[in-house]
């Protein structure tokens, strides 16, 4: 009986784990909307659910941010710290 309660709370817990993405896309835009910098973001989304960065010859570091929403994902372009462009399901090629 306790063995198969244990499963049953576990299978729940990995159900409601795949549930992370709660905001909107455009409740991420709204929290972000007067981000200027990299650290102005973290502080208003959080850490990013995915990161890519690349050094760019004559444009220094650039971070790409992307965050899961509930109806999609909304992606950060970073360069040199500062937030430069905000995009909703950003296309980018899948590895």
């Amino acid at each position: 009986m306790v063995r198969r309660m244990f499963g049953v709370l576990g299978l729940s817990l990995l159900l409601l784990s795949g549930c992370g993405a709660t905001s909107s896309k455009q409740d991420l835009l709204t929290k972000a909307q007067n981000c200027k910098t990299k650290e102005e973001l973290q502080k208003a989304l959080g850490k990013p659910d995915t990161f890519d960065s690349a050094e760019v010859p004559f444009l220094g570091p650039q971070e790409m941010w992307t965050y899961k929403a509930s109806d999609g994902e909304v992606t950060f372009i970073i360069s040199n710290g500062k937030v430069i462009t905000r995009s909703t399901d950003f296309n980018r090629k899948k590895k």
